[in-house]
Order: C-alpha cells, then sequence, then structure tokens
C-alpha cells in the first residue's frame, strides 16, 4: 500500500482552516498512524505483519510512526529508510557530521575527474583514506577551529581541497567546511552545477527545450498511470507534480507552514548543514525499545549530496550492540533514487528479500 499523506499528492485538508492539524511533524505522524489503523481495520487486517517504508524525509514519517504504533500496542515488524539517514538522534556531534560527509564529495570529484591521479585510481581507497582523516583529524580540528593557528588552517584548507577537488579560494576559511551547496557551485568550475540528488549528473543552464518536453512526457506518464491504471479519477492537481487549485481554493505550501516540533518544546530549534532543524529525535531506539522484535533496514547512495554512507555507518556503531544487530544497512553505487541505476536496483531488490525474511514474525 502507498500512501500520499495529507499536504501531497492528491491528499488535503478537507478545508485550509485544517491546515495546522497536518503540516507539523507530530500532527504528521499521528495522522498517518491513525490512516494506517483505520486501514487495518476496514479491510480487516489486523493479522497481516506491518512494514514501514519511507523514503527522504519520508523516513521520518516511517521512523517516527513506528514509534507511535508501538506506544499504541501496534506492532511493526520492520522499518526500510531509504536516502534519508537514520533517525537515531545526535550520536555524532556536529564536527564528525560534516568530517563523515567528507567521503561523498571524495566519490563526486573522482566521478568527475576533479581529483590528483593517485586518488583517482581507486576511488574505494581514496574515500577510505579521507573518511579515517575526517573522523582523527579534521573533526578535532572543527571542533577547535576558531582557536586554529593559520599555519594548522591551512593545512587542513589544502588537505580538504585535495579530497574534493575544490580549488582552495572556494572553502571557507573561517569555518573550513565544504558543504554540499559549495562543491555543487564551485567544483566544475564555471561549466556547470552539479545536481543535489545524484553529483554525476549535471545541471547547465536553464532547462532545454528537450529537457522540457522530457518533463512534460514524465508528468503524462505518472499521470495516465493515477488516474487510469489505478483508476483514481479527480481534477485535482497532483501536489509536487502540477501547480493547481484544490477544492477548497488555492493550494496552500506545506512547507511554507511545517512546524518542526520533534523536539523538545522548551529547546531552541537550531538548523544543522545537512538536516531539517532540530534534528531527528531517536525513534529507532524508542521503537526498538518498545518491541525487542522489530528490525530496521537503512539505505544510502554514494552520489547523494543529502546522505553520507559513512555517516550512517558511524551512527550506528555508536549504539549498544543490541540495537546495532538489528539494523541492516546497505550503501549503493546511486544517488538519491539508488534504484534507478539497475546495478544498484538488483541488488536493493536482493538485500530487502533478505530483510523481509529476517523481520518476518
Amino acid at each position: 500500500m502507498f500512501v500520499d499523506p495529507v499536504g501531497t499528492g492528491f491528499s488535503r485538508p478537507a478545508a485550509p482552516t485544517y491546515a495546522s492539524d497536518f503540516y507539523g511533524v507530530r500532527e504528521d505522524i499521528a495522522a498517518t498512524k491513525e490512516f494506517i489503523r483505520v486501514y487495518r481495520t476496514r479491510f480487516d487486517a489486523w493479522d497481516a505483519p506491518v512494514y514501514l517504508l519511507g523514503e527522504s524525509y519520508g523516513t521520518w514519517r516511517a521512523s517516527g510512526t513506528a514509534e507511535a504504533m508501538e506506544q499504541a500496542g501496534e506492532h511493526v515488524a520492520g522499518v526500510m529508510l531509504i536516502s534519508g539517514g537514520i533517525p537515531v538522534g545526535p550520536v555524532a556531534s556536529r564536527e564528525m557530521r560534516a568530517a563523515l560527509f567528507l567521503p561523498t564529495r571524495v566519490a563526486t570529484a573522482a566521478y568527475h575527474h576533479r581529483l590528483a591521479a593517485d586518488l583517482e585510481r581507486d576511488t574505494a581507497l581514496a574515500m577510505r583514506e579521507a573518511e579515517e582523516w575526517g573522523r582523527t583529524v579534521y573533526a578535532r580540528a572543527l571542533a577547535r577551529r576558531d582557536a586554529l593557528p593559520s599555519a594548522a588552517r591551512q593545512v587542513i584548507i589544502s588537505r580538504l581541497a585535495r579530497y574534493t577537488g575544490l580549488d582552495t579560494a572556494a572553502i571557507d576559511k573561517k569555518t573550513l567546511m565544504v558543504d554540499r551547496r559549495a562543491l555543487q557551485q564551485h567544483l566544475l568550475r564555471g561549466q556547470g552545477v552539479i545536481a543535489m540528488f545524484d553529483t554525476r549528473q549535471i545541471v547547465r543552464g536553464e532547462p532545454s527545450a528537450d529537457d522540457r518536453a522530457d518533463e512534460a512526457r514524465r508528468h503524462a506518464l505518472i499521470n495516465s498511470y493515477l488516474r487510469d491504471e489505478l483508476g483514481f479519477k479527480t481534477d485535482l492537481a497532483y501536489q509536487g507534480l502540477e501547480s493547481g487549485w484544490s477544492a477548497s481554493g488555492k493550494a496552500r505550501d506545506p512547507n511554507a507552514e511545517w512546524k518542526w516540533n520533534q523536539g523538545d518544546p522548551v529547546a531552541p530549534i537550531e538548523p544543522v548543514d545537512d538536516g531539517p532543524p532540530g534534528g531527528a529525535p531517536p525513534w529507532v531506539q524508542r521503537t526498538f525499545a518498545a518491541n525487542p522484535t522489530t528490525r530496521t533496514f537503512v539505505a544510502a547512495g554514494i552520489y547523494d549530496s543529502l546522505n553520507s554512507c559513512p555517516l550512517i555507518t558511524y551512527q550506528i556503531s555508536r549504539l549498544e550492540p543490541a540495537l546495532r544487530e538489528r539494523i541492516t544497512f546497505g550503501c549503493y553505487v546511486g544517488g538519491h533514487m539508488m534504484y534507478e541505476d539497475r546495478p544498484a536496483r538488483v541488488r536493493l531488490r536482493r538485500d530487502l528479500a533478505r530483510f523481509f525474511d529476517s523481520a518476518s514474525p
């Protein structure tokens, strides 16, 4: 079963005044949990094992809903998290997060042939080298960057340039950070911009006529599938693909009204470099604590600027051994939608089949 939660696709509040009942992390989780309860009741599916899958920010929805269901005594057999990291709370410092995104920058720079020859000879080895340096040197330097002497600061900048393929002039001398935006804008030195979801792709200026035609064909294909094959007849616009008016007036933008209310309501909400403000609560640990048999599957692509395989590995390693054993992690040669690459799709399918076997009641 696939569902578009309220505010996405064809799903909308019955009236604009109800938007605040759905447009927030906690509200979204509550609505998703209630939808599952109603579905299982209506179709007499209470004996069927429940598996939740979320992609990108949907990993938050899946993880948060799993915890909410377990707290209500509704068992979840497994949770699958695709290209959204793993919500285990702040087990990695901001400095370590930045350091462990470095190997993904190496992979991107190597793909576009922006690294030194000795690094490009073996990309996997270069990524491991960058990860080791990031964990043992770079993260520590970031933790005391305001006190770093100029000579040490320059050493860090030079090493960052070596691993990212950027000119030293493109690296922020104060923060010593290379975020995804810096790599997107500066790696190709004016020849194009690196795509966010798959850093192997290049965006050059405005979309061409062929690009717009391809986009129109994709929209037509999806609309045909939804309205013809699935038989969902409506004149509403599919939010996320189309612009249009809803039955109750012009559609409101959930992003503009969204409440990041997943954390301590008293604590200030601070943005993080590679995630939403406030960070993710430890939904995985809470779900595991509520049910000792629930398992979690995590997947990420090495060319996804929004995710980091080494960071996920590090986060899992910081959990207690009994919790680590219930998590399966796959890192794939692909982008945010790693299943677009056939080899990654085949491997992902095989890994998920094994996960279902391991998580089956």
